[in-house]
């Protein structure tokens, strides 16, 4: 008697026991498929296009990705395709997990690649191109040295 015993329990319980795992499951793997670098750079892409760009002719790379639960902040690299690293520009999105799908909602411009030179670094051209007097920008011009105005009519 004991074997039916514990044959309906395994009957009675067992299946609590296998649904556990089968919802868990699931809504595990539906989390975890979101947070990767691929879901995040196809709405980033997504919002490309939206914008009206060629994305066929760029190159975007996904540097970093930090997710909060259904947001993410990802740094992103855009650049014509084939050009070097220094040709492109970083950019900064925040995106919201909508339906399944990496919405942005925010982006903001980090830094240009090879848009300015630190003040006392060498002249990246070389010695082309004469480098600024120290003081350039500095002081106003003299008036002495503006040309004429016209006459306002």
């Amino acid at each position: 008697m004991q074997q039916a015993g514990g044959y309906n329990l395994v009957v009675k319980f067992g299946w609590k026991v296998l649904l556990l795992p089968a919802i868990v499951i699931p809504f595990t793997a539906c989390h975890s498929s979101m947070e990767n670098k691929d879901a995040v750079q196809r709405g980033i892409m997504d919002r490309l296009s939206q914008a009206g760009l060629s994305t066929q002719n760029m190159d975007v790379d996904v540097s970093h990705v930090v997710f909060h639960g259904n947001q993410a902040e990802a740094d992103v690299e855009v650049r014509p395709k084939g050009a070097t690293h220094e040709q492109g520009m970083e950019l900064h999105y925040g995106l919201e997990n909508q339906k399944g799908k990496w919405v942005v909602v925010s982006h903001a411009g980090m830094a240009g690649h090879g848009g300015g030179v630190m003040p006392g670094s060498p002249n990246p051209h070389g010695d082309s191109v004469p480098a600024m007097p120290p003081d350039h920008g500095s002081k106003m011009p003299s008036p002495d040295d503006l040309p004429p105005a016209g006459k306002r009519q």
